[in-house]
């Protein structure tokens, strides 16, 4: 229970020390002259056509790299043969044709 009361009192103490001391009487000031310094703070206007520009040659750029990388990208699977065989022998598919002749 003393500790309680002891935490206590250096809480009543803290919060007393706090209530008097002073404030800075200039610290307003300074606040309130940053605050108007961001809000005059001189904006650069970009014209609209240079804008037009930008994005098309952005949009351009990135077509042109996307053609160019897709260009170099070579499939492994091409077949650079074709191979022509007679399914008719290798399977001996004659014994099935020969029904309808009999």
């Amino acid at each position: 229970m003393k500790q309680k009361r002891n935490i206590d009192e250096m809480i009543d103490q803290l919060i007393q020390e706090e209530r008097n001391e002073e404030s800075n009487p200039f610290l307003s000031t300074r606040v309130m002259a940053a605050v108007q310094e961001k809000q005059y703070q001189k904006v650069i206007k970009i014209n609209p056509v240079w804008k037009t520009v930008m994005v098309t040659a952005g949009i351009t750029a990135a077509l042109f790299l996307g053609i160019s990388i897709g260009n170099l990208y070579e499939s492994e699977s091409r077949n650079n043969g074709i191979m022509l065989s007679n399914d008719g022998a290798m399977e001996n598919f004659g014994f099935y044709s020969q029904i309808g002749e009999e």
